[in-house]
């Protein structure tokens, strides 16, 4: 049965889940991307979810150790109507390169999304899965280098990006934090103006060894 095409309009927020695996493990970060400035019929969800996921992957492979892969993205509209059928894209998947040591799977990077607002309530969080132990220092702190791989990724995916179903037929997909506790009908979203990343590791238990396996892409 052919997947349905799904037109996103401006207004549209959009959830996009850019997911990694180390088997038996699924490690994903979510974005939000808010719609705007289309033309003629806009682009596609299936499209749109393609460039971001091709856009991202060279330097989502980067962060990951060879033990895990980038798998690609999946996502949906969430408001502020139904929500949509959700789709993916492998666009881009495959094996990680940053070596070949796994840390603890639930190990991951940090990359703070920024708004235009002071304080914990107007930032987020990126949590990056599967880094390599080749990326941890004596200290026990990530390398300089992870940290730089660490800005080019986010440079990349809380960037607006372009997405384009054929000539004329475009939006502008804009990452945004979308604040939980109001319904997506409201949308409670602010724009991401910056980020940065942590000079530190953080742990996510549920990709753990001993955590309950997570459904791997």
């Amino acid at each position: 049965m052919p997947l349905p095409v799904i037109f996103l309009a401006d207004g549209d927020l959009v959830e996009v889940a850019y997911q990694c695996g180390s088997p038996p493990q699924l490690g994903e970060f979510i974005i939000h991307y808010y719609t705007v400035g289309s033309h003629g019929t806009g682009c596609d969800l299936a499209t749109a979810l393609a460039t971001l996921s091709s856009a991202a992957a060279p330097a989502i492979v980067a962060l990951l150790s060879d033990q895990a892969g980038y798998a690609g993205t999946l996502g949906n509209i969430i408001g502020p109507g139904a929500r949509s059928t959700q789709l993916g894209s492998g666009s881009g998947a495959g094996p990680g390169t940053a070596g070949s040591s796994l840390l603890p799977t639930q190990v991951c990077g940090i990359v703070q999304k920024l708004t235009d607002r002071a304080g914990q309530a107007h930032r987020g969080r990126m949590y990056v899965p599967f880094p390599d132990a080749g990326d941890c220092l004596a200290s026990g702190d990530p390398s300089g280098g992870y940290q730089a791989r660490l800005v080019t990724l986010a440079g990349i995916v809380l960037t607006a990006t372009f997405c384009q179903r054929s000539v004329g037929n475009d939006c502008l997909l804009t990452p945004v934090i979308w604040h939980r506790n109001m319904p997506p009908s409201v949308l409670g979203i602010e724009y991401i103006t910056g980020s940065a990343a942590e000079g530190r590791w953080a742990t996510q238990r549920s990709r753990g060894a001993f955590g309950a396996t997570n459904r791997n892409p």
